[in-house]
């Protein structure tokens, strides 16, 4: 006697390999969608790109200028003319120039805004960073509060500033220089501060000290507070970006 066939367990098995089949394929470009979204920058064609950014320990987050939204970076990704830089607790990081292949090796919780002219400049707002110019660069100038370092070509320093206090008022902070070679130049920053990144005449800014190589200085700074560490926040963090 044959056994009748159950025609509804077979149609119900089928139906559910065709509902479980449309949910993976949908979860798969879902995925897809969600991966490519964590790996697009917020630079445009209309960034000018400066530099690459390296990593030894952890990752940095960068934020565009003239954007709010902070993003994590991979090792190698592009630095941006008006970027500002920011590192975590940990976090080693170095930045290479095209231009000249000047270097910036940042340490941890250490935050910074890279403004680049004929002498690249630094707006350091904390932390600490090993500064080397190189030998066919024009230097590199370092503002942080109210003073102003400039490293010549093929000079090397570690500058230090401790993190401000306050985020809504300026305060006073010793920052401190180490000259391994070449020297520093420790100038007031100028009341127009389009100075420091324009040819600017050696009398226009008066020249405090200078730091030789094998010395450590310390100078006192007031510092004004970032306008984006105030707005930086968790939830203004963009995932990892190519």
């Amino acid at each position: 006697m044959k056994k009748k066939r159950n025609t509804k367990s077979v149609s119900r098995k089928i139906i559910d390999f065709v509902i479980t089949t449309v949910c993976l394929v949908g979860i798969g470009f879902a995925g897809y969608g969600f991966y490519k979204e964590l790996n697009v920058s917020l630079a445009d064609s209309s960034n000018k790109e400066i530099g690459s950014i390296y990593f030894k320990k952890k990752t940095a987050m960068r934020r565009l200028k003239h954007k709010t939204m902070w993003e994590r970076l991979q090792t190698n990704s592009p630095i941006y003319d008006g970027d500002y830089i920011q590192t975590g607790e940990l976090s080693e990081a170095s930045i290479i120039f095209t231009k000249d292949g000047s270097q910036i090796n940042i340490l941890e919780n250490t935050m910074f805004q890279i403004v680049e002219g004929e002498k690249n400049t630094l707006k350091f707002s904390c932390g600490t960073i090993n500064v080397v110019s190189g030998d066919k660069s024009k230097g590199i100038s370092i503002q942080t509060g109210d003073k102003v370092f400039d490293l010549e070509d093929n000079t090397s320093a570690v500058i230090s500033v401790p993190k401000t206090e306050s985020v809504v008022k300026e305060e006073k902070q010793t920052a401190i220089v180490a000259v391994s070679s070449g020297s520093v130049k420790v100038k007031e920053t100028p009341k127009t501060e389009s100075k420091i990144f324009k040819n600017t005449k050696k009398d226009e800014v008066k020249i405090e000290q200078t730091i030789s190589a094998g010395d450590v200085g310390t100078v006192e700074t007031t510092i004004k507070p970032i306008e984006v560490e105030k707005k930086s926040s968790q939830n203004n963090i963009l995932p990892v970006v190519k």
